[in-house]
């Protein structure tokens, strides 16, 4: 089995000016950097959704008016809908975190604390 690699931290546990934090400045600064990423997350999800009701949107006034057919906006948005689907599925498991996930996650950083001091 090969060795696991540890990663070392650099000026992680230091704020801007070079003050060394505290455990609960620590603990902080990684529920801030948790919680930057849950936000991107959504915002991704959120940006993905936006530009599929936009792009959409048009494609079925172009349908209507240019081709009076809805072929090409059924086709875009069932093909587009689905990916749009599995994107919210991805986005809803990433951000879900029940009380084993958070066990498995404690057990992790403690795993990693350990490696590094």
């Amino acid at each position: 089995m090969p060795k696991e690699r540890v990663i070392p931290r650099i000026n992680e546990d230091k704020d801007n000016y070079g003050k060394v934090l505290s455990e609960e400045e620590l603990l902080e600064k990684e529920i801030y950097e948790l919680a930057k990423r849950r936000l991107k997350t959504k915002q991704e999800f959120f940006t993905h959704f936006g530009s599929y009701c936009v792009v959409n949107t048009g494609i079925f006034i172009m349908s209507l008016f240019l081709f009076h057919s809805m072929t090409l906006f059924l086709l875009s948005a069932t093909g587009w809908g689905i990916g749009v689907g599995c994107h919210y599925i991805s986005t809803i498991s990433k951000l879900k975190l029940d009380y084993k996930d958070t066990k498995l996650i404690e057990r992790e950083v403690d795993f990693i604390k350990r490696k590094m001091l």
